[in-house]
Parts: C-alpha cells; structure tokens; sequence
C-alpha cells in the first residue's frame, strides 16, 4: 500500500519516540503542561534579559516576554491543531502572572532591603547626639565616608576615618 512504512504499526508515537520526544506528550494535557514546563524553563533562565527589556520597553508584554524561538514554536503547534487558541492564551497568561508574580517579590525584596539601610543610616544618626541645638554638637557626617568623624579642628574638619 502507497504511503505505509513495513512493520510501521505504531505511526506517530514510534516517530515521537525515536525523535527522544516524551510521549506522554501526545494527550492535550500533557501537551500542555509540557509546554508550561519548556517555557517556564525558558523564563526562568533568562529572567534577566526578560526584566530589562520588560523595563525598558512597556510596549508589547508578550512579545518582549517569549523570544522569537518559544513564539514560533507556540504558534507551529497552534496552526497544526495540537494546541487550541484557548491552550495557547491560558500558556501565555499564566507565564505573565508568573513573571509579574517574580517581579512583585523582587520589588518586595528591594524595598525591604532599602528601609533596612535606611534604619540602619537613621540609628546611626541618631547616635550622633543631635539633640542640643543646631550647633550643640561638634560631629558633622564626611561626606566622603559617611562616617560621623569630621570635628573642628581650628580652621579645618579633617575626617578621621583612614582611607
């Protein structure tokens, strides 16, 4: 018969197999969760390019979030029907939220990271007795070091912080 392979009963999944794809793929939801998977993968190891080009360019999220390669491999299995229109917008939202996700605990991190320094600068400045007046103390912060070491000394304030 035209178009059979001899000893080719399994079709596809023999195809599938020799090519090293899972075949566990073949059901749509192991199709899709696969997928999930590659892509996650992808986002996860160029996270940094990712953000950057998110943060310098607000003009398309998708396009800026998938490169040219996952894209093309979304839309092959699109337009040859393994994968619905409905799979492909759940892949694609639920990579957005997973990333807006990464970078709202990013920015969290961040933003404890920065009231930290700044409590840290406000007990240090507060330990330089401030207290008593505009000039009721002789500690003036270097500018240099940040360090409360500059005092009159006659006509100069040299810091006494080694460099």
């Amino acid at each position: 018969m035209a178009g059979t392979r001899a000893g080719g009963s399994g079709g596809l999944r023999e195809r599938w197999t020799s090519q090293g794809r899972d075949v566990m793929l073949m059901s749509p939801q192991g199709l899709k969760e696969g997928l999930k998977r590659r892509c996650m993968e992808h986002v996860k190891k160029n996270r940094k390019r990712i953000l950057k080009n998110l943060r310098q360019h607000t003009s398309d999220v998708t396009s800026e979030v998938m490169d040219v390669s996952e894209s093309i491999c979304l839309e092959d299995l699109r337009l040859r029907g393994e994968l619905t229109h409905d799979d492909y917008l759940d892949v694609l939202t639920s990579l957005e939220s997973a990333l807006h996700e990464e970078m709202r605990l990013e920015e969290l991190e961040l933003a404890e990271e920065l009231l930290e320094a700044e409590e840290a600068w406000i007990a240090d400045f507060e330990a330089l007795d401030l207290h008593q007046g505009c000039y009721g103390s002789e500690f003036i912060l270097c500018p240099l070091s940040m360090a409360p070491r500059l005092r009159w000394h006659g006509s100069k304030m040299p810091c006494q912080m080694p460099l």
